[in-house]
């Protein structure tokens, strides 16, 4: 299931309306200013055929992104 409440969570965050480890809770600790790219990068290989290099393996553009087996 995809949703971009990430980015709304953190604003509520930053409001007072939410504390972070709801926040953390219901999207993960990674800050949106670094998920946003990864998720467009999958959506570009899934989608559009082009060469986002997001799930060829670890790579020190995302850090963030771990690899479960």
């Amino acid at each position: 299931m995809f949703t971009d409440f990430g980015a709304d969570a953190t604003d509520l965050e930053a409001a007072g309306l939410m504390t972070h480890a709801s926040r953390v809770s219901l999207v993960g600790a990674i800050e949106p200013v670094r998920s946003v790219p990864t998720v467009r990068d999958y959506l570009d290989l899934q989608f559009r055929q082009g060469d986002g290099q997001l799930l060829d393996g670890p790579s020190s553009r995302y850090p963030d992104v771990a690899f479960l087996r």
